[in-house]
């Protein structure tokens, strides 16, 4: 995972699953105690529309994800994901992925087997370390290395290999907006709201900035950077509910996102 991949990642991560704070930008409400579940995505994108639909088990852990000719599953032992299963069709050829976890004390290990119809292709091993929930180390079966730390809040704060790294800051301030937990262990959303992100490669430094606007309870409104502007609507239990994407540089490349919940 390169340092783009981990900054996309974080601020997904905002939105879905879990701005320098100036004076007069207010605290953060208490949060409700309503719960709702993501149901449906739907994304907009000129003439061009995608869906994703999410559902749920028994015992209201996310069960499987289709989007398109794509479903991944989820399976789950003792109340942590053991396995998933992605499976694409596409005609009458049926291409696949099983991931395997185990765990064990301070780390967890993926076995990821792709098939094409029914037949293996190759399998990759990758392991990872963990202090607090949080990933610490990296190592995967082409070598390749990533460690990455944290600061005292628990946000993400530098990752690199061995070609490149990504440094990142944060503001003091926490997104309110409810979010939905996510059941793989690799993925993790910093608490903090992004304020930078470097990234450090054969090419040099690249920084971007971020900056946002707040409603009177402390909900983003808008987030920019020098080529996108996000802006953002919630329901009244604190759900973001749409997501509009312009892209400064490309307009025809911008979207918006409709996100739909569920009551279990």
């Amino acid at each position: 995972m390169n340092a783009k991949q981990l900054t996309l990642l974080m601020i997904f991560g905002v939105f879905l699953f879990a701005c320098k704070k100036s004076s007069n930008t207010p605290e953060e409400p208490a949060p409700t105690k309503k719960v709702k579940y993501l149901s449906q995505v739907t994304i907009v994108r000129g003439t061009t529309t995608s869906s994703t639909y999410y559902t749920y088990d028994a015992q209201k852990r996310l069960s499987t994800v289709k989007q398109g000719n794509t479903t991944t599953t989820y399976f789950y032992d003792s109340n942590k994901l053991s396995s998933i299963e992605r499976i694409t069709i596409s005609g009458t050829d049926i291409s696949s992925v099983v991931t395997q976890i185990t765990y064990s004390d301070g780390a967890f290990s993926t076995s990821a087997k792709s098939y094409n119809n029914g037949i293996f292709n190759i399998e990759h091993i990758t392991g990872y370390l963990v202090i607090d929930n949080k990933i610490t180390e990296i190592h995967r079966d082409d070598a390749i290395i990533i460690i990455q730390s944290y600061d005292s809040n628990g946000n993400l704060i530098k990752s690199q290999n061995q070609l490149s790294n990504g440094t990142y800051t944060y503001s003091d301030k926490k997104n309110p907006a409810m979010v939905n937990a996510d059941p793989d262990p690799r993925n993790y959303s910093s608490p903090n709201i992004l304020l930078s992100s470097t990234s450090n490669g054969t090419n040099g430094a690249v920084t971007t900035t971020y900056t946002y606007e707040f409603d009177s309870k402390g909900f983003i409104l808008t987030s920019a950077t020098p080529n996108y502007k996000g802006t953002y609507t919630y329901d009244s239990d604190g759900y973001i509910t749409t997501s509009a994407t312009a892209n400064i540089t490309y307009p025809s490349q911008s979207y918006t996102t409709t996100y739909t919940y569920t009551e279990l």
